[in-house]
C-alpha cells in the first residue's frame, strides 16, 4: 500500500511539474487590429519612436527592438526617412510582475478492494514570473491617426531582453503585418512570415 501511495505521489509530482513547464515556457500570445479605412499604397517612409519607457526596460532593450523593427520595415521595402515620414512607428514595452498559486493535491488511503478512502490533501503554493508586453503602432505622419497595431505578451526573464529575445518578438509581430510598401494587397500568411524573419 506505500508503495502505490509513492506511485500516486509521483504520478501527480510529475503532473505538476509538467504544468509548471507549460506555464513558463516562452510562448507569447499575439493580438493585431486595423484601421480598414487606411490606404497602405500611399506608404513609403517611415520614422521609428518609442513612447511611455518603462524605466524596468534598459536602453539596450530598446535599441535592440528599434534596429528589429527597422530591419524588418527595410526588408518589406520601407525607407527610414529623417524628415516627413509617410508613417510614423511607435513602440511601447511594459514589464509586470506576476503571481500564480499552484495546487498540489495528495490522494486518500488506497485500498484495492475498495479504492481511494479518506481525505485529499491540499497543498498551496505562489510563484512569481515576469510578463512582458511589446506593442507596436503605425500611425500616419500628417493625420496622427493608427492605422494598424500588433502586440505581444509573454512571460520574460529578468527585465531585460537579449537580441535574440528582441528579434524573436518584432518578427512574431511582424509575422501579423500582411503589407509591405507602396502597397494595399496582403500578402500571404507565408510570405509575412518569410518577411519577418532576420538572416542570421
Amino acid at each position: 500500500m506505500e508503495r502505490i501511495k509513492s506511485i500516486n505521489r509521483l504520478f501527480f509530482g510529475l503532473i505538476l511539474s509538467l504544468a509548471l513547464m507549460v506555464a513558463c515556457s516562452p510562448s507569447y500570445q499575439l493580438f493585431t487590429d486595423q484601421d480598414p479605412r487606411a490606404d497602405f499604397s500611399q506608404l513609403k517612409t517611415y520614422q521609428i519612436v518609442h513612447t511611455n519607457q518603462d524605466e524596468k526596460y534598459s536602453d539596450l532593450t530598446y535599441q535592440r527592438i528599434e534596429a528589429s523593427i527597422q530591419t524588418l520595415m527595410d526588408k518589406r521595402g520601407y525607407v527610414l526617412a529623417d524628415t516627413l515620414p509617410d508613417l510614423i512607428i511607435a513602440f511601447d514595452g511594459r514589464v509586470q510582475q506576476k503571481k500564480e498559486v499552484v495546487v498540489d493535491r495528495t490522494p486518500g488511503m488506497y485500498d484495492p478492494r475498495w479504492g481511494y478512502y479518506g481525505w485529499d490533501n491540499y497543498q498551496y503554493r505562489e510563484y512569481s514570473y515576469q510578463q512582458g508586453t511589446l506593442v507596436i503602432d503605425f500611425v500616419l505622419a500628417d493625420e496622427k491617426r493608427l492605422i494598424w497595431q500588433g502586440g505581444a505578451q509573454g512571460n520574460i526573464q529578468g527585465n531585460n531582453l537579449n537580441e535574440k529575445e528582441a528579434r524573436k518578438i518584432v518578427s512574431l509581430i511582424f509575422s501579423q503585418y500582411p503589407y509591405v510598401a507602396e502597397s494595399n494587397t496582403k500578402v500571404s500568411s507565408g510570405k509575412a512570415r518569410a518577411l519577418s524573419t532576420f538572416e542570421e
